[in-house]
């Protein structure tokens, strides 16, 4: 039974749920198609994937720690992994899927808190659009952030529905919100500040749910009693994390609230400066140095879609009051977003906040949300403060129309740079697959002749990817196997390599050997002046071959950015 006065987003004429959710799911499975069919796997993901088929000791403690502190991960790759082995494809087009329904799920939400439909739409479209996270579109290994922000949602909407239900159906969406929460934080730590905005978001809604006295009363004790049991899970997990993390760091609390604060300055010229107000220059710059003319086409097509969406929605969004609230409501909640988005670097600095195009930028999903309400709550309050005139709503929809053209763009011209990554990993296992049964037993190798990057997109790049890959296509437990990168040292008693301040040392032997792709030849690395002769003519070639890269970056594709240019990884 629901309570009297609740809020409801049943569709009407006026109010075409149904309709806009098919829409949303459109949009983004149509801009996910156009990509994911040439992704493979990256870094982690093959050191999971060997994971599966070894017992290697360095390549099971590296994923240890983290199968400890998010177990639903560890679940949800396991599952995948059983349902399409080594085939990428399927990984993929159920990431897209978990993603569209985060998108749909927040389009809900604000509909929810009754955002008019227009701005509702928008803010769901432009944050399903955003290029400020576009590892977690391609990356295995971060797929368990789209999952996390999924049970979140689902988590908040159940929280909503205990509010205005009653009887058995009020215990049923108790018990599922707990259930998503405790899952979304297993998943993934980006998200567990935001519950505690629940507390906010679940008094707002009550707030609106109309003027019985009796419900009222009945509902602050229930609101309370309910919060309650979401902080005592939510705290519960967040001490088990703590538990059995081994990534948290002793920061001093000022020092640490200083960084963080500087860290919010920093990602905010990322999400609102270059992916904001320049994403259409940077989309232009990437599709005329890298992009084809089947991605403008979409691009330009789903661009005009959206904003005949946007146009056939305005029916009912009338009044200076309505935009002033729809435009508060965004402004604020996006705020709230955002700030909880990022608040999990109040105890890590395990952020790459300059990684516009790299890998490193999977933790900026979450923000992307309040990012995306703050962008249509301004534009909402322009709206307002110029009467709601017809040309500013259009004005407003182009405005949408080219965020969307503009992040399609983009996402798909950093996603082209993954495929090809793949495909060059493709032609090294399959060359060294052949070349393994030649080689000595017991051998470890270091391969040379590639770059570990192309562009953005990860090739091999560390002894966790490149072994892990090998296991899982001879499947053999007893492979040794790194790639040459610049910081290779050549030492008295070995060769080390460093991966993320992981250093692999490989003593000098004559089952140490060193294979290089183009000449199709091995050499052993015996002793120190057979490795120093080796290798400083193969650093001289890589730096000749090789564009600059590093681990989360990859190599730099932009011509200019905001945040390149004033912090540049590469420099």
């Amino acid at each position: 039974m629901a309570i009297p006065g609740s809020a409801t987003i049943s569709s009407s004429p006026g109010n075409s749920v149904l309709y806009d959710c098919i829409l949303l799911a459109v949009l983004v499975m149509v801009a996910a198609f156009l990509f994911i069919g040439g992704l493979g796997f990256y870094t982690d993901d093959w050191a999971f994937l060997g994971v599966l088929r070894s017992s290697d000791a360095s390549v099971v403690s590296h994923f240890a720690g983290v199968s400890a502190m998010r177990p639903v991960q560890a679940l949800y790759q396991s599952a995948l992994h059983w349902a399409f082995g080594l085939e990428p494809l399927g990984y993929h087009v159920v990431n897209s899927i978990v993603f569209a329904s985060s998108v749909i799920l927040l389009y809900l939400l604000l509909r929810r808190l009754r955002i008019s439909r227009p701005f509702a739409l928008a803010a769901a479209i432009v944050f399903a659009f955003y290029p400020s996270y576009s590892a977690s579109r391609f990356w295995f290994a971060a797929f368990q952030i789209n999952l996390s922000l999924f049970c979140y949602f689902v988590s908040l909407h159940g929280l909503l529905r205990t509010i205005d239900t009653e009887g058995f159906r009020n215990w049923l969406w108790q018990g599922l919100s707990l259930v998503f929460a405790v899952l979304a934080c297993l998943a993934y730590e980006i998200v567990i500040p935001l519950f505690f905005l629940n507390a906010l978001i679940g008094w707002f809604y009550w707030k609106t749910l109309g003027s019985q006295p009796s419900w009222r009363i009945s509902l602050s004790p229930r609101l309370a009693g309910i919060l309650s049991l979401h902080l005592f899970a939510v705290v519960t997990t967040v001490f088990y994390k703590f538990s059995v993390s081994d990534r948290l760091r002793d920061y001093e609390t000022v020092e640490q609230i200083i960084w963080f604060s500087n860290f919010l300055v920093k990602i905010s010229i990322v999400n609102f400066l270059d992916y904001g107000l320049l994403g259409p220059y940077i989309a232009a710059d990437l599709f005329l140095s890298h992009g084809n003319w089947l991605t403008l086409f979409f691009a330009v097509a789903l661009g005009v879609l959206t904003y005949l969406i946007l146009m056939s929605s305005w029916t009912g969004v009338d009044g200076k009051t309505a935009l002033l609230r729809n435009a508060s409501i965004l402004f604020a909640v996006g705020l709230l977003f955002y700030v909880g988005g990022y608040a999990i670097f109040l105890v890590t600095r395990d952020v790459y906040f300059n990684a516009l195009t790299g890998l490193g930028n999977r933790s900026s999903v979450a923000g992307a949300v309040g990012a995306a309400l703050v962008l249509v709550g301004v534009a909402a309050f322009a709206i307002w403060w110029l009467k709601g005139a017809v040309w500013a709503r259009r004005l407003f929809g182009v405005g949408v129309a080219v965020f969307v053209a503009s992040g399609l763009v983009t996402n798909s011209v950093i996603a082209s740079f993954f495929a090809r990554a793949s495909g060059e990993q493709g032609r090294i296992l399959r060359e060294l697959e052949q070349v393994w049964p030649t080689l000595p037993e017991q051998a470890t190798v270091i391969v040379d002749g590639f770059c570990p990057w192309i562009g953005p997109g990860v090739v091999f790049e560390s002894q966790f990817d490149l072994a892990g890959a090998l296991m899982s296509h001879l499947h053999r437990k007893d492979i040794r196997a790194d790639v040459v990168k610049e910081d290779l040292a050549v030492g008295d008693a070995g060769i080390t390599t460093n991966f993320e301040g992981q250093f692999a040392h490989y003593p000098y032997a004559d089952t140490l050997i060193v294979y290089h792709l183009d000449s199709r030849s091995w050499q052993p690395m015996s002793d120190y002046a057979a490795a120093k002769e080796y290798f400083e003519a193969a650093k001289t070639e890589y730096r000749e071959r090789c564009q600059q890269g590093f681990t989360g970056y990859g190599q730099r594709i932009l011509g200019f950015s905001v945040t390149e240019w004033l912090f540049n990884p590469w420099r």
